[in-house]
Order: C-alpha cells, then structure tokens, then sequence
C-alpha cells in the first residue's frame, strides 16, 4: 500500500464523520444542526489541506480521501438537507434538483483533480464545493435564530445557481492567494478582530453574509477587477499620449 498521512487523513476522517452526521440529523428534522455539522466539516477541510502541505505529507491517497469526504460532506449532505425541507414537496422537479446538485459536486470535484494534476493555479475554475454547501448550510442555521421562511423557500432556486456556479467556469480565489498577512498585517490584524467580534455576537449572520459574500466575488469581484484594468489601461494610454 502507499504512503499514508496519518494526521491529514484523521481531519479528513473528521470531515467525513460531519458530513453523515449532518445527514443524519437532517433526516431526524434537525436542519439547523445538520447546518452546523457541514459548516465543521468545512473547518475539517480546511486543516487537513493546509497540514498536509505544512508538514509535507501530501499523497495521493490523501489527495482521493479528501475528495470522497467532500462528495458526502458537501454534496450528499445539503441535497439532503434541502430535499428534507423544501424539495421533496416538488415532487419530480424537486429528486431532478437533488441529483442535479449531487452531480455537480462530483463533477466539480473531478475537475478538480484534473487539473491538480495537471496546473497549479492560484483559484478555482468554478465555486469550490464547500463554499457551495456552506451557503446552503448558513441559510438554515441563520433560519434557526431568524425565521425567514422567504428565504427557506427560495433554497431550491438557490440550489440549482449553486450547483450551476461549481461548474462554471469562474474563477473563486484560493484563501492562500489573498496573502495580506505579509502585504498588510496590521489592516489583516484589526479585520481579523473585526470579524471575530461580529462572529462571536452573531454568528449566525456572520456566516450568511461570509459565504454570500465568497458566491458573490466569483461574478461580481472579478467583474470589478476586469474593469478597474481596462480603466487603468485607458488611463495609461491617455498619458501617453498626452507625453
């Protein structure tokens, strides 16, 4: 058997262990804990990423793991969570939904070792599956503490944009390549207390608004980047020519 990297498969295990558990729950009715579950199991992801790559125990069988992990924890369950509250009324159009949004996360994910393989890029081709299922998950934890039945409603609209977004082709930043630690640290300090006091008094919205704001970047952000260049480019062109 191949090397195998015991610490960064433990908090893959972990992941995977929240990502059935979540399921579990929301087949109980306890949506927002099934929420909280998947919300962890990004945390999971996170570590085991940036462990293996810190203590150089990156292996393929680590690198295989994490992707089945993550088709559980971030695909199976929030199609289930959201086939448990709203889509199992839609009847065919609602299992169509379920699929659908599974589908897209395999298909995200093996793009994604694809080209692992092949590039090393700086982002995503596509929104990342956790983010993905961690905006549906944010919904019904922030349901719990604030009832906003509109929005609950709205999940399987919000399923089938998610589900399109993975395999897109727009890029999402890679939380390595903002790197302010080193370009601005005391901005990065004060946001970093900034985000903590609002995450400690409310969190629920905290949440909510971080992954809406992470969907939002890929189409909007890049967006504004694109047009900031070709203004700069304009500008540059003007003085020149005025020189």
């Amino acid at each position: 058997m191949k090397k195998v990297a015991l610490l960064p498969s433990l908090f893959t295990t972990g992941n995977l262990f929240c990502g059935i558990y979540a399921i579990i729950l929301a087949l109980n009715g306890q949506y927002a804990g099934s929420g909280r579950f998947i919300v962890i199991a990004i945390i999971f992801d996170c570590l085991d990423g940036q462990i293996a790559r810190f203590k150089k125990m990156v292996t393929q069988f680590g690198f295989e793991y994490d992707s089945l992990a993550d088709l559980i924890s971030f695909g199976v369950a929030p199609a289930l969570l959201l086939y448990m509250v709203t889509l199992k009324g839609l009847g065919r159009i609602g299992s169509v939904l379920f699929f659908t949004y599974i589908a897209c996360t395999a298909l995200r994910l093996a793009r994604f070792n694809s080209q692992k393989i092949t590039q090393h890029k700086p982002d995503f081709a596509g929104l990342p599956a956790p983010a993905a299922g961690g905006f549906i998950a944010s919904i019904f934890i922030l349901n719990y503490r604030y009832p906003c039945p509109l929005l609950v409603k709205l999940t399987p609209i919000i399923m089938f944009i998610m589900a399109v977004l993975m395999v897109s082709a727009w890029r999402y930043p890679a939380m390595g390549t903002f790197n302010l630690w080193k370009k601005k640290p005391f901005l990065t300090l004060v946001t970093v207390i900034l985000c903590g006091t609002v995450a400690f008094l409310q969190l629920e919205l905290f949440l909510f608004f971080c992954f809406l704001g992470y969907v939002l970047f890929g189409i909007l952000g890049r967006k504004w980047v694109a047009v900031s260049l070709m203004e700069k480019s304009v500008t540059e062109r003007s003085d020149h020519e005025v020189v």
